[in-house]
This record gives structure tokens, C-alpha cells and sequence, in this order.
């Protein structure tokens, strides 16, 4: 996190399967001590993922230890001024972890944010759970992320800035010679959504992600000042 606040982010994106920030490994105290680090850097969490794989919410073997887990990375969100908690829920439930969970987030305030509405907008979700939008995802099944954005409106809550290349690879946006992404379209997109949420860009899969972090932040950061330009000049 300190390599991020050097080169001028502002917020870090969590991930509660990671080693250290697991439910197991960390009790109240654990919770505040994430929070008190990221102040003293000057970040703050934009939103916490919890990306156990689909099939392990509906596994009699593995459901009772997901819902734990998500109920424990609620608990963190909490902590962190109730960010959202970014998850992808499947579209059966035999065993009610979905049902539980989401009935969880609503009484404790958090917003969940599912990345297959932003893949999937035809899903049928509660109204209490908002969308996800992960520009490289939307991008491998063919579909437009910024009809994506436009779509969710006022139930977007989580956006993921990646690009998707022609070899089938995420890849750094804006930057990337072979990628498909508008990435200036995509943050006017963006910039239109009420509530705006703060974009993260996602590093996966990206051939040097640190050097490509720092040249993607520079190039987002250029195209919103002269989208404010743009708006504000006469």
C-alpha cells in the first residue's frame, strides 16, 4: 500500500481472501489497524473483494465456510466507512448463502456490488444489491461496458478499469496497443453516474503492472482534466 501512496493514488481496493486480511486472521482490533494504515499513507479503501469462485456458494462442501467468509469481509467493509463489498453471486442458491448474505449486507448497511450484473444484465438481483462493471469482463462476453454503465444508472456502486486484448488477455487500458476499450469514452460514461463511483484499476493479468499502474493514472488523470475543461469552458 505504500508503493501506492508514493505514486499518487488516493485509495486501495482490499481483496478478503488474501493472506492476512482472511476472516480468520483478523479480529477487531486487526480491522481498525487496516484502517489506521491506509490513513496514515493518506488512502482510503474504495471497496473490498470477496471472489471465492461462483461454484463454492452453491457446494454443500464449501457453502457454510463462504457465507463465514463473507460475513467476515462484511465486518472489514464496516470498519472502512461501509465500503462496497464486490462480489459475484451465482444464479442458483440451494443452500440460502446468497439469500443470507445479502439479507446480512442490508442490515449492516454495506453495500454489495455483484459483477455479473455487469456482465449479465438480464440476472434478476434483489434492489438492495448494486452492480459491479468490469470493463475487461463485459468486453470478453461481447457485450458494450459502456451500454454497462448507462444501464445500472443509479445501481452502479463498483467499476473496474481494464482493458480486454485481441489475444483474449486483460490488459492496461488506455496504454495498450491492441486493446479494445475506449478508455475516454468510458470515463465520460463514467462521470455521468449518480452516484460516481471511484474506478479502480485492475492490475491483473497486465505485463508490468507496476510501471503500467503508474503511465495508466497519468493517462486517466490527463483525459478527466480536459473532460473538465471541456465542461467548464464557455
Amino acid at each position: 500500500m505504500s508503493w501506492l501512496a508514493r505514486h499518487g493514488f488516493h485509495a486501495a481496493q482490499l481483496s478478503a481472501r488474501q493472506v492476512g486480511m482472511r476472516m480468520r486472521d483478523l479480529d477487531v482490533s486487526s480491522r481498525r489497524g487496516i484502517r489506521t494504515s491506509l490513513s496514515v499513507l493518506g488512502l482510503v479503501a474504495s471497496g473490498v473483494d470477496f471472489l471465492p469462485p461462483p461454484e463454492h456458494f452453491t457446494d454443500s462442501g464449501s457453502a457454510e465456510r463462504v457465507l463465514d467468509a463473507a460475513l467476515g469481509a462484511m465486518l472489514l467493509c464496516e470498519v472502512l466507512d461501509r465500503v462496497p463489498l464486490v462480489v459475484e453471486l451465482p444464479d442458483e442458491d440451494p443452500h440460502s448463502v446468497v439469500a443470507t448474505i445479502v439479507q446480512s449486507a442490508e442490515r449492516r448497511g454495506i453495500p454489495l456490488a455483484d459483477l455479473s450484473l455487469g456482465t449479465r444484465p438480464e440476472v434478476t438481483r434483489p434492489e438492495s444489491v448494486s452492480c459491479a462493471v468490469d470493463a475487461a469482463a463485459v468486453l470478453a462476453q461481447g457485450r458494450d461496458p459502456l451500454t454497462a454503465l448507462v444501464h445500472w444508472g443509479n445501481r452502479l456502486r463498483a467499476v473496474r478499469i481494464t482493458d480486454f486484448n485481441q489475444s483474449g488477455m486483460r490488459c492496461a487500458p488506455g496504454i495498450s496497443s491492441d486493446g479494445r476499450l475506449d478508455l475516454h469514452a468510458f470515463l465520460l460514461a463514467l462521470s455521468l453516474a449518480s452516484p460516481c463511483p471511484a474506478p479502480v484499476l485492475d492490475a491483473r493479468q497486465w505485463t508490468n503492472p507496476r510501471e503500467q499502474l503508474v503511465r495508466c493514472l497519468a493517462h486517466i488523470e490527463g483525459a478527466e482534466t480536459k473532460q473538465s475543461a471541456a465542461r467548464t469552458s464557455p
